[in-house]
């Protein structure tokens, strides 16, 4: 995943909306890269660090899903929080 901060206003037809300075979304690296093609200086991003979520713990697992403002439903296992953080 990729972390893309708005530099300059742009309507984004992938999404069917307008992007707005200083908004920050997630997309793919190879979306990022198309848009900063497309309308160069109109983004920042930054690609994080693949992280293999199988070998985290359930409590870091809940806490990066809280980092990414995701709602975990209660008595999430590993797997279903595994699946929701891979989306």
């Amino acid at each position: 995943m990729t972390t893309v901060t708005v530099l300059k206003p742009f309507r984004d037809f992938a999404k069917h909306r307008d992007r707005v300075v200083g908004e920050t979304f997630k997309a793919t690296e190879e979306r990022a890269r198309q848009i900063d093609a497309k309308l160069p200086g109109y983004i920042a991003y930054v690609v994080e660090e693949k992280v293999d979520l199988s070998k985290m713990t359930v409590a870091q697992l809940k806490e990066l899903a809280a980092e990414r403002g995701i709602e975990v439903p209660s008595g999430a296992k590993k797997a279903q929080l595994v699946s929701l953080l891979e989306e």
